[in-house]
């Protein structure tokens, strides 16, 4: 029966059919397809950034931000990461028709008071850099917080919320980068996410009186480790793990005959043992 069943698993080999590196490779591959294809929070009327007030801010109470976009810039986050690397994210704001429709938004609202409600005051105020940053708020500092946040997805819908800025730093968990403040230009976070799976991360800032989020999903893959059977394309190549990424031929047919075997219970055996019997083809 093994014998029969060695010979059919090189046959499938032979024709591709079962490959047990491609099909892993594939799996891999196609797994950023199999989430959520979809915006920062699926709570969220289907955009990518959101506005809240700077206090109480929960998943229920966002709203619009007027006459201003919370946008990455370049490429964005990357869709995949290894774990323990680090990449960095750039993001900023950008207006309609300049800085003066956000400007009158915010102070008609209440949430600019340190621009005394002169349109002046508050360009010169937002193009104004900050003191120490431990002391930067509202008043003295147009954008008072600038950080990146991330969150394991399954811990957030473990405890069914999502990836918001009231989450707290839990370890290397739920992490926030260190806190920046200053004027109103483009910005740049170096990230390192440390839980593997799907995770996502916030750039999150806070000018006047409101706060706003923008996220992004991010799949952390797990360091590569050299030797594993399995060449991390991330990560790896001949140079670097010749035994995952570059094997003998002949060592790696063998070893995926035996990965096919371990595959095939006594019971499958059997069965695959009649069937060829009866067909007439012999190993």
């Amino acid at each position: 029966y093994q014998r029969r069943v060695r010979g059919l698993c090189s046959l499938f080999l032979s024709f591709e059919l079962f490959d047990m590196a491609s099909f892993a490779k594939l799996l891999i591959g196609i797994s950023p397809l199999l989430l959520f294809v979809s915006a920062y929070h699926d709570h969220f009327e289907n955009t990518q950034f959101h506005c809240w007030l700077l206090d109480g801010a929960n998943k229920y109470n966002n709203f619009a931000c007027q006459h201003v976009e919370f946008v990455w810039l370049g490429s964005g986050p990357p869709s995949n990461a290894i774990q323990g690397s680090p990449f960095t994210v750039q993001y900023g704001l950008r207006f309609d028709d300049g800085k003066n429709k956000f400007f009158s938004w915010l102070m008609d609202n209440g949430w600019l008071d340190a621009a005394e409600g002169s349109l002046t005051k508050a360009n010169e105020f937002c193009d104004s850099e900050c003191g120490d940053v431990g002391q930067a708020n509202e008043m003295n500092c147009c954008v008072h917080l600038i950080n990146v946040q991330s969150c394991p997805q399954y811990e957030v819908t473990m405890h069914g919320d999502v990836c918001g800025p009231w989450i707290e730093p839990l370890d290397s968990i739920f992490v926030r980068t260190p806190p920046m403040a200053g004027k109103i230009e483009d910005w740049s976070t170096e990230v390192v996410l440390d839980v593997t799976g799907e995770n996502v991360i916030i750039a999150h800032i806070q000018v006047g009186g409101i706060q706003m989020a923008l996220g992004q999903r991010v799949m952390v893959h797990p360091k590569a480790n050299c030797g594993d059977g399995f060449c991390d394309e991330m990560s790896e190549s001949c140079e670097s793990c010749v035994v995952d990424c570059c094997p003998d031929p002949e060592e790696t047919d063998q070893e995926d005959t035996n990965d096919c075997l371990s595959l095939v219970p006594n019971l499958s055996i059997l069965i695959i043992s009649i069937i060829s019997y009866k067909l007439g083809y012999q190993f």
